[in-house]
């Protein structure tokens, strides 16, 4: 009887194991951590748990996001949306989860003092440019202007434009342009388009993984993404509380990071989460944004073939 009663308390404990540590590994950029609001306040305040889920952040280069998703470093990743489009194979195809930021936060920023102002000014200009997974992006900018530019590859500062190394530079509007402007150049000398102003305005950030894992266990993946979706929601409707938990997270992993450049980056995030018309965030990939960016990545002739909506749709 003892032993019987023994064999079925660790039967249940195996079984309550499995129950609520459910493994999950999901890839974060070294850099731009802070960037996946969502993801750390999911972890930071326990939702990922209530879940079931055991989730671990694997760090590294944001360029090599896609590479550790189609190794099986990760099961997660998140990719901007023409780079997925641009990267989609169909030996290793991968699938749209979630559908995070709905908005392009990229822009270029040039000094007035360099006599641009306007985007037909940059013609002949030196520009810094984004490399890696992010490249696609400053391609289509280019070739969609039809400018002629000496693209200069501008790595992990903006020191490019403080120094006068380029004329204009390809940055984020949530961060780099925080530095500029926080590195002593006065806004108002600064000459900024926004891609968001234009129909560049591409869907960025969204959540991937490999067709296969979706297929192998759509629940747990479901899980996950309504987890980090609840963890978006806090994020967005407690902004306060974020930039505090947040600073101290990004502290614990060594990036660089002040109160005012966190509380420029929440607030401009918030912005740029996928909402629907009552304002709720819904991380759904929309096929209209989907074909339109695929339409235009193609028309450019970035990408020879762009995969169907339903092949890489997985967020409803």
């Amino acid at each position: 009887m003892i032993k019987a009663r023994l064999f079925f308390f660790t039967i249940l404990l195996l079984l309550t194991h499995s129950t609520f540590s459910q493994e999950i590994t999901c890839f974060i950029s070294s850099r731009q951590q802070q960037q996946s609001l969502g993801l750390v306040m999911a972890q930071e305040k326990g939702i990922y748990k209530k879940f079931g889920l055991h989730v671990t952040f694997v760090v590294g280069s944001k360029n090599i996001a896609y590479s550790y998703l189609a190794k099986k470093k990760v099961m997660f990743a998140p990719l901007l949306l023409p780079t997925a489009i641009k990267l989609y194979s169909s030996k290793e195809p991968i699938v749209n989860v979630a559908q995070i930021l709905n908005s392009s936060s990229f822009m270029v920023v040039a000094k007035k003092s360099s006599g641009i102002k306007s985007i037909k000014d940059l013609n002949n200009k030196k520009i810094g440019v984004f490399g890696g997974e992010q490249q696609v992006v400053c391609d289509a900018f280019i070739k969609y202007y039809n400018l002629n530019v000496t693209q200069i590859p501008r790595g992990n500062s903006v020191n490019l434009l403080l120094m006068d190394c380029v004329e204009a530079l390809i940055v984020r509007s949530y961060d780099d342009f925080h530095y500029i402007i926080n590195s002593g150049i006065d806004s108002t000398s600064l000459t900024a388009f926004y891609f968001k102003d234009s129909p560049l305005n591409f869907p960025e950030d969204g959540l991937y993984c490999l067709e296969k894992t979706y297929k192998s266990n759509p629940e747990l993946c479901r899980k996950f993404i309504r987890a980090t979706l609840e963890g978006w929601k806090f994020a967005a409707d407690n902004p306060s509380e974020t930039i505090e938990c947040v600073m101290r997270y990004v502290k614990t992993k060594n990036v660089t990071m002040n109160h005012s450049q966190m509380k420029w980056i929440v607030n401009s995030l918030r912005g740029l989460v996928n909402r629907d018309k009552n304002n709720n965030i819904t991380g759904q990939l929309l096929q209209s944004d989907y074909d339109r960016t695929a339409q235009f990545l193609q028309k450019l002739g970035l990408v020879k073939q762009t995969p169907q909506f339903t092949s890489i749709n997985r967020s409803n």
